[in-house]
């Protein structure tokens, strides 16, 4: 009968509450004929001839109650976010699917067509390379602007932004988009983001690039939008060669070129000193955390040839499209902390990393991947060797419009308690899901006091974005 309480908006939480009600109202209105009639039948007939008699219940004794919970529900539907953005709904657009692995061209061609567009925006998953996008672009003559988490430069004319993925803005038409490493969409922290630009943008051209894991997704989003979808297959210039010989459990073993990838800050600086002690190259190191000035300097001095700087140590950071000159992938370890235990690093991206040595045009146009143990090699073969996994749902998150209306029914609630109840009582269809809030929660913490009103609630997402 629970299942059946949903439609007249009685949520999980209130049904027991509801029948005890309805089981304490009930007996004195029935008569000892139809009570005893009751109890003779099997439960789910006794259940739907009891579902109009309780449904009626509701309705006249729980009428302000089930008013409340029926504003709550439609506040947090997310049922059709394809039709949160009327503008974007309203211009045809023309998406196009770069799908392929990297190193293969495909962020390259959309590129090229973002930098002949009258305007245009560049959605990156990281703000390094959103720079990297931002130079290039206005080393073109192309004037490019600059907008991410923690810089925003505005150059005077410009009609195209390079940008992180969360600092897009659906309001700006443009010509065209590129939104890159497009299979983020799946990602269980920041794939809302990807979700909110495929459906949002106001392009003419949407161009998506990135591995084949979300391309039914989008198709069926493509349906739901309206939206014309055209696919690019794309394949890697030079095949990526597994090298059998590993380095031996030996950082002396280091050659020029090599990018020594660790999952830890810590391993990342035991590997730098212990290179640059035991032998005779020097190091650059990129990590997530760096501020985006030092990290830009240490990929521009390892993909320059006339230092002595010819080896990097990195984290996941390079598998996200940076383009650095790597000869050859080692893998320190294959194993990462996930927050709670050590486990394997998931063969997609493993994939992704690897696929970052060999570089077309550079001086290492062959791709060449190992691993730092011997005890490694079978798995990293075996990462290399499983197709793309395809993603089941993508990413959602509500915006703020959503969470003001939802915070109208509860204004003694702190964001995160707001943030908490509407994951409770939000709705999504088959094909999302709703994004893990963590991130988002521990700085709201940092603004515990302030009292969500509906006024703030569009300040308070702008803080935490």
């Amino acid at each position: 009968m629970s299942d059946q309480a949903l439609a007249l908006y009685i949520p999980a939480s209130a049904f027991p509450t509801y029948a005890r009600r309805f089981r304490h109202f009930l007996p004195a209105r029935l008569s000892l004929e139809s009570a005893e009639h009751l109890l003779s039948l099997p439960a789910d007939d006794a259940h739907a001839l009891l579902l109009p008699a309780f449904a009626e219940f509701c309705v006249t004794h729980l009428a302000d109650e089930l008013r409340k919970h029926e504003s709550v529900m439609a506040a947090a539907d997310l049922t059709a976010p394809h039709a949160w953005y009327p503008f974007a709904r309203a211009m045809p657009r023309r998406v196009v699917y770069h799908c392929g692995p990297t190193n293969s061209g495909k962020t390259h061609n959309a590129l090229t067509r973002f930098a002949a567009a009258k305007s245009g925006v560049y959605c990156s998953p990281l703000r390094l390379l959103a720079m990297e996008v931002f130079d290039k672009v206005n080393a073109l003559g192309v004037y490019c602007s600059l907008r991410t988490g923690q810089e925003i430069k505005e150059v005077p004319f410009s009609n195209h932004v390079a940008c992180t993925i969360e600092m897009l803005s659906t309001e700006e038409p443009y010509e065209v988009a590129v939104v890159d490493e497009i299979q983020m969409m799946a990602d269980p922290v920041r794939g809302y983001a990807w979700t909110r630009a495929v459906l949002g943008l106001k392009a003419d051209e949407i161009h998506l690039c990135g591995d084949p894991s979300v391309l039914k997704i989008v198709r069926k989003i493509c349906a739901d939008t309206g939206d014309d979808l055209e696919v690019h297959q794309y394949e890697r210039f030079k095949p990526l060669v597994v090298e059998a010989k590993t380095l031996l459990g030996d950082l002396k073993n280091v050659r020029s070129g090599d990018c020594i990838v660790a999952f830890s800050r810590r391993e990342i600086f035991e590997v730098k000193l212990a290179i640059e002690k035991f032998t005779k190259h020097k190091c650059c190191v990129i990590y997530g955390a760096l501020p985006p000035e030092t990290r830009r300097q240490q990929a521009k001095l390892f993909n320059e040839q006339d230092n002595e700087y010819d080896v990097l140590v990195a984290s996941d950071a390079v598998g996200m499209g940076l383009n650095l000159n790597i000869r050859r992938v080692v893998f320190y370890s294959l194993a990462k902390y996930n927050g709670d235990r050590m486990v394997p690093v998931a063969a997609s991206q493993v994939k992704q990393i690897a696929g970052r040595a060999g570089r077309r045009g550079s001086i290492y146009p062959d791709g060449l991947t190992t691993t730092f143990l011997l005890d490694d090699l079978d798995y990293l073969i075996q990462c290399l060797q499983q197709p793309f996994e395809e993603a089941k749902k993508v990413g959602l998150f509500p915006c703020f419009e959503q969470v003001e209306s939802f915070a109208i029914q509860f204004p003694d609630l702190t964001f995160n308690e707001l943030l908490d109840k509407f994951r409770e009582n939000c709705r999504v269809d088959s094909t999302y899901f709703m994004c893990h809030q963590e991130s988002i929660k521990k700085v709201a913490n940092m603004l515990e006091r302030i009292q969500v009103s509906p006024s703030r609630i569009a300040t308070i997402f702008v803080l935490l974005q």
